[in-house]
């Protein structure tokens, strides 16, 4: 089967997100170079479009010049770019023959009747991990199977919305193939957003490079914590890949992209710091020269694991910090106190590590003197960087 994955734009009239974003997040979509690698693994023809740094008129002379049609088209779907992803449709509903359409990724997961409803140019919704789903959906469809079957679909069927199974969560992340960027224009993708930090030997030429290509690895998926504001399509649950698959997979991209700088996208990079160390020892044995980053958990601070990870090439480590009010932090179940946020943060800054802070304001119970007492309690840390996002 001829299939198409696309990432929507970012871009919104009257924003400037299209300018920040090629100056700080840009990176070729990791969960759309995993699925087409493994459909090309089951013998189809799979080909990615990101459309995140584009504008509209982009994607207009896209789809004016695609030839063959596909006969399946993909869309990711974050919260920030649904309406975005909705808009694809004008586009693909010119196309003929019309494509089956598929949307996955977390906005639909969690809102898939929503969708189904409200857009009836989306035939099928991939909840959760479409890694396997997918497959399974193109072999159903080209087989004559019932694609309402599949684990993780939900569909429409006499007007109704069916929904298959939840499908498990992948176990062994360890037999999926490594991602494949090869349809990537990787020069898009340079990091603007990296801070000044110099370091000796072999990462000395990756420090040099002022905007240096970026890529996404996980090493691992999912969160073993319990924080009442998080929504995860893997659900509570945390799943490693083995040191060693993580290692084999960051010198095959180093190979066939010449990233200079990874970002590991786990949602808790360091639940367990000996696996930490493991691939840290990992990356200076291998001799590469990159700088890479992370984000952790504040209650997970080990003093020699940061000093592995700065030695590894680590540049920046972000925390998320919902507050620092111990009252509150309880009430969001953040299972983290304010001794051990500060902990954290003089650690990092201890290894020369880049520390930066992610806040929530609005949880409830938040007040002006709990966000005071975060402000004051930050200014202390001495953090690097602030994100805030507002509840």
């Amino acid at each position: 089967m001829n299939i198409l994955l696309l990432n929507p734009p970012y871009y919104f009239r009257g924003s400037n997100y299209l300018r920040i974003s090629r100056k700080a997040i840009a990176a070729p979509p990791l969960s759309l170079a995993l699925l087409k690698a493994e459909l090309q693994q089951e013998g189809h023809a799979a080909r990615v479009a990101d459309f995140s740094l584009d504008l509209w008129e982009d994607v207009a002379s896209f789809f004016r010049r695609l030839d063959p049609v596909p006969d399946l088209i993909g869309v990711t779907t974050l919260t920030l770019q649904h309406l975005n992803a909705f808009r694809l449709l004008e586009f693909v509903d010119r196309l003929t023959p019309r494509p089956v359409v598929v949307y996955g990724g977390p906005h639909v997961t969690a809102l898939d009747r929503q969708a189904l409803a409200h857009y009836p140019g989306i035939d099928y919704v991939l909840r959760g991990e479409g890694d396997h789903s997918l497959v399974e959906l193109v072999r159903s469809l080209e087989t004559g199977g019932d694609p309402a079957a599949v684990g993780g679909i939900s569909c429409r069927r006499d007007g109704q919305v069916l929904r298959a199974p939840d499908r498990p969560v992948i176990r062994d992340l360890d037999a999926l193939p490594f991602p494949d960027y090869s349809d990537y224009d990787l020069e898009r993708y340079r990091d603007h957003s990296l801070p000044e930090i110099s370091f000796p030997g072999r990462l000395r030429r990756a420090t040099r490079e002022a905007r240096p290509i970026r890529i996404h690895v996980a090493a691992s998926r999912g969160c073993p914590a319990r924080c009442h504001f998080c929504y995860s399509i893997w659900g509570r649950n945390w799943t490693p890949r083995s040191p060693a698959v993580v290692l084999d997979e960051i010198r095959h991209l180093h190979e066939t992209t010449r990233f200079r700088h990874l970002q590991f996208v786990d949602d808790t990079f360091n639940v367990d710091p000996e696996r930490v160390k493991a691939i840290c020892q990992g990356i200076l044995d291998s001799r590469l020269a990159f700088t890479w980053e992370c984000g952790a958990r504040v209650d997970v601070a080990d003093r020699e694991m940061f000093r592995l990870m700065r030695e590894s090439g680590c540049i920046r480590c972000a925390f998320g910090v919902p507050s620092t009010d111990d009252a509150l932090l309880k009430q969001v179940n953040k299972e983290a106190l304010a001794r051990q946020i500060e902990l954290a943060f003089t650690l990092a800054a201890e290894a020369g590590l880049w520390a930066d802070a992610t806040v929530l304001v609005g949880n409830l119970g938040e007040t002006r003197r709990t966000l005071r007492n975060t402000a004051d309690t930050l200014a202390r840390c001495r953090i690097k960087g602030l994100s805030a996002q507002r509840i």
